[in-house]
């Protein structure tokens, strides 16, 4: 018998509070920003983590939860839509989606009927190619995609307007390629390196968060002061 890992489950209940703060107007939600963005991706490992296995995941279980989170999104996406209608009549008209909005949603994940099922779509479209990796067994090369999908995310996305000079619509990097594809693909590569990971020592660990932090707050007074130069 497995034994659980009560640490996965504190880690989720974080996650899940941290995402509540994320999509609430509280006095502190710019203060705690940064924190709270990190629960989703944290979800996308922690699925990753549970899921990889003997340096694979099984087709069946794959399978198992693609059914689950198809049916959620169903529900959920009907759900919100009679919600979104009801408002629309109320107002005196009706919505129906445009045929972008049904391109956005097919291939982006945004929901036409609640922005934060994106999720939910994106989940769904990591494990339809979490299928395709582990039927092939091309986990490796997935993993070494890590990185760049990762670096597109921060590039297109969270400093676009310092490396390209622009802003893009938040669509184009939060959907399953560039957030839940890479961090799931993390999760199962944390997995199956893990033994390897615990030996590092700490305080190597240390050393790399301290430079993280550097370059995190180097790289958002870099954007300020880009902006600010930029209205001069």
């Amino acid at each position: 018998m497995i034994e659980r890992n009560y640490s996965i489950d504190i880690l989720k209940f974080i996650c899940a509070i941290l995402v509540v703060f994320l999509h609430t107007d509280c006095v502190y939600h710019d203060y705690i920003l940064p924190l709270t963005r990190c629960a989703v991706p944290c979800f996308f490992m922690i699925s990753g983590y549970l899921l990889f296995n003997d340096g694979d995941i099984e087709i069946s279980r794959l399978k198992r939860s693609t059914r689950n989170i198809l049916h959620i999104i169903v529900w959920s996406t009907l759900l919100f839509a009679c919600y979104k209608e009801a408002v629309a009549i109320h107002q005196g008209s009706v919505y129906i989606p445009s045929l972008r909005e049904l391109f956005n949603f097919i291939v982006l994940n945004e929901n036409p009927f609640g922005g934060h099922l994106w999720y939910l779509g994106a989940y769904l479209y990591v494990l339809l190619i979490a299928m395709i990796i582990s039927k092939y067994k091309i986990w490796k090369y997935m993993f070494y995609a890590i990185p760049i999908l990762l670096l597109t995310d921060l590039i297109l996305g969270k400093y676009s307007l310092l490396f390209l000079d622009r802003e893009f619509p938040v669509i184009y990097v939060r959907n399953f390629l560039f957030v839940g594809l890479p961090y799931f693909a993390l999760g199962a590569c944390l997995k199956k390196y893990s033994d390897k990971i615990s030996k590092i020592k700490y305080y190597y660990w240390l050393i790399g968060g301290h430079f993280i932090l550097i370059d995190v707050s180097n790289g958002k007074m870099g954007i300020a002061i880009f902006r600010q130069e930029s209205r001069t």
